[in-house]
């Protein structure tokens, strides 16, 4: 049984908390935490405690292009679902603590900004939305 990956990168902090010594473990966490109590292990979603960050990069805040934030990538799964299935379930996620959530299954996008118009691979949710 093969699972799709899917990926949830969002804005986890601003880049000054960074180079200030704050580390992004806790909302690295937070966004782990969240995923996973979403999706529960009822609806058969995989998401590996402790290994599920993939990517770790900075760019403009989608909300201020003034504030460089620190980027979390993350990645969980849908066993035996198709790629666009896991894309459709993945999308339902929403935020409690994180303004934008991009959502997506091509591993390329990994280091890219979850802002903007969705890719035709990708959708953007908002919080609480």
């Amino acid at each position: 049984m093969t699972t799709t990956p899917v990926f949830f990168a969002a804005e986890i902090m601003p880049y000054e908390a960074l180079m200030s010594g704050t580390a992004p473990d806790e909302p690295i966490e937070t966004l782990h935490n969240e995923i996973k109590a979403f999706f529960g292990e009822d609806n058969g979603f995989v998401i590996h405690d402790g290994s599920s960050l993939v990517g770790l990069t900075y760019n403009e805040s989608a909300t201020n292009p003034e504030l460089p934030v620190v980027i979390a990538t993350l990645v969980g799964g849908f066993p035996a679902a198709t790629e666009q299935e896991s894309l459709d379930r993945a999308s339902t996620f929403k935020s409690k603590h994180f303004e934008q959530v991009k959502i997506f299954t091509d591993p390329k996008l990994i280091d890219g900004h979850p802002t903007g118009q969705p890719e035709s691979s990708s959708e953007t949710t908002e919080p609480g939305a």
